[in-house]
């Protein structure tokens, strides 16, 4: 990656990192921080999103088009479940890095062969 804090930063970064993660209310902290996240990203994401329901809502009722919808959200959802398995059977940080640095290549062709037949899907349906 090019864009990288400073070491000195890094290193207190996850100092206190390692010390609040021991904290009781990190699970009930986490869960808020997540829903407001989520919240403020819904302007971003809404603007494509909600237009997209209204529309197959509305004109393109058909099993194909809610298809490519629930195939949009595999999308946007899997890399998130897979780092989060990942890191539950005990793949920590580094190794993921070192992994995303070293496959950035094929990830990146392969993301757009995906995204490339879904707009052929699109097309034909």
């Amino acid at each position: 990656m090019l864009l990288q804090l400073p070491q000195p930063i890094k290193r207190r970064l996850h100092r206190d990192i390692k010390s609040r993660t021991r904290s009781a209310t990190l699970v009930a902290s986490s869960l808020v921080l997540g829903f407001l996240v989520s919240l403020f990203e819904l302007a971003c994401t809404g603007q494509v999103y909600f237009p997209t329901l209204v529309y197959l809502h509305q004109v393109r009722q058909d099993l194909g088009s809610f298809f490519l919808l629930f195939a949009y959200n595999i999308a946007f959802i899997l890399p998130l479940l897979i780092v989060f398995a990942l890191s539950y059977w005990g793949t920590n940080s580094q190794k993921l890095a070192r992994w995303i640095q070293g496959s950035m290549k094929p990830v990146k062709l392969l993301l757009t062969g995906f995204f490339l037949g879904l707009a052929v899907l699109a097309a034909l349906t």
